[in-house]
């Protein structure tokens, strides 16, 4: 598994979560009409740092977590992300980089929000 793919579907499952919460209403937060496409990784974590208190409140300590686990990940994954021969290649760097339990949380956020 590569850190860009992972940060892919970090990205794409944060913009989900986005997309079922927002709604078309505020499809700005989360998607580029300008440039037709959605917002960059980045753009989704701040913002689904900015609207943390329009979830539930039992919702935002899962987003927090997800949050802190996200940045230290995201680095990783960005420094490797051009780089063919980097890969997650132990369970060891999986469990350290909490993948796992950050694709659980989004899911899981996903799942309550979704309508």
């Amino acid at each position: 598994m590569q850190c860009s793919s992972c940060r892919e579907s970090s990205s794409n499952l944060v913009y989900n979560l986005l997309q079922f919460k927002l709604g078309v209403k505020e499809l700005a937060l989360y998607y580029d009409i300008t440039q037709n496409r959605p917002r960059d990784f980045s753009v989704l974590l701040e913002n689904l740092k900015d609207i943390k208190t329009q979830f539930d409140p039992d919702h935002q300590p899962l987003i927090e977590k997800f949050l802190n686990w996200v940045y230290p990940f995201k680095r990783d994954a960005n420094s490797k992300a051009h780089s063919v021969i980097d890969y997650l290649d132990s369970m060891s760097q999986v469990k350290k980089l909490k993948i796992v339990e950050m694709t659980q949380i989004l899911l899981r956020l996903i799942e309550r929000v979704r309508p």
